[in-house]
């Protein structure tokens, strides 16, 4: 398996210093026949195509080299020129259903999502895209592409259903490190709506036997650990409430901590809190808040 690894990140560095993107690497590369007849390199879950690319964007990134994508316009600005261009939503669904019936179906979805992400409530553009979608799936032998196409062409006909967000067990809460789970708070964090602060908060979880000192400055929120410098606030709770406040922010939880110091102060740290929403969409606009 090591000859397949090595396989793959030597010939994307081969094509990448010939001046091929990441899309390209991905199309092009193809195992010898000597490793494509080992049962190991069928790609029932991950994909040559996708690795090829995992490997180009460990190096390079984001970036194809070509400057017209330094700052691309978003998806629903250029959808709608792409659209007026090409002569209206009407016309563009014409034309790629007649696509869809010669069986290009990567074609269908690439310009069915312009008219989607340019009006999102154009049905025929969305049911045609989830058909072809749906087309994409049933040809995927790689298990996660497959639920990537149908999850995407389920969307398209019956909207965004929401799914239970992923539930941490108490087993793992239990064994995660104090500073990890505070992590959480970090990458929630209203940055602009936190930029002019600066001050520190203790943590106090006296079921783990823990204390923790952070700080919250400059749009930031960071694990210090140092316990002998003052906090301006400190955070009494037990552990069940820290894991709940680490993910829901649900303030039912802010009435059972116990504050000293300027609450005025922690209450604004869970005003900065931004929600997290396991369920946004993959295959249309994103909704604006």
């Amino acid at each position: 398996m090591k000859d397949v690894y090595q396989y793959i990140h030597d010939q994307t560095l081969r094509l990448m210093n010939q001046g091929y993107t990441i899309d390209h690497v991905g199309r092009m590369m193809k195992l010898p026949e000597i490793l494509s007849h080992e049962w190991y390199t069928n790609g029932f879950y991950g994909t040559v195509n996708h690795n090829a690319k995992a490997v180009y964007q460990r190096y390079m990134g984001w970036y194809n080299s070509n400057p017209v994508d330094l700052n691309k316009l978003f998806p629903e600005e250029s959808a709608k020129k792409y659209v007026e261009y090409m002569g209206g939503a009407d016309n563009i669904v014409k034309k790629a259903q007649r696509c869809f019936q010669q069986g290009d179906y990567q074609w269908v979805a690439e310009v069915t999502k312009q008219v989607i992400y340019a009006d999102p409530h154009h049905v025929k553009a969305k049911l045609l895209c989830a058909d072809a979608l749906e087309q994409l799936g049933y040809i995927a032998e790689s298990g996660p592409w497959r639920n990537e196409y149908l999850t995407g062409a389920k969307e398209l006909r019956l909207g965004n259903i929401p799914l239970p967000a992923n539930i941490i067990t108490k087993e793992v809460w239990d064994t995660l490190p104090l500073k990890n789970i505070l992590e959480l708070f970090s990458i929630r964090v209203d940055g602009l709506k936190a930029g002019g602060c600066n001050y520190r908060l203790l943590f106090v979880i006296p079921d783990r036997n823990e204390v923790a000192l952070t700080e919250l400055k400059h749009g930031i929120f960071r694990y210090l650990g140092d316990t002998r410098k003052k906090a301006e606030v400190t955070v009494t709770m037990w552990q069940d409430t820290l894991y709940r406040l680490t993910t829901t922010n649900d303030h039912f939880y802010s009435s059972v901590i116990f504050v000293q110091g300027d609450k005025s102060k922690w209450d604004f740290f869970l005003s900065c809190q931004d929600s997290i929403d396991p369920n946004f969409n993959i295959v249309t606009p994103v909704s604006k808040k």
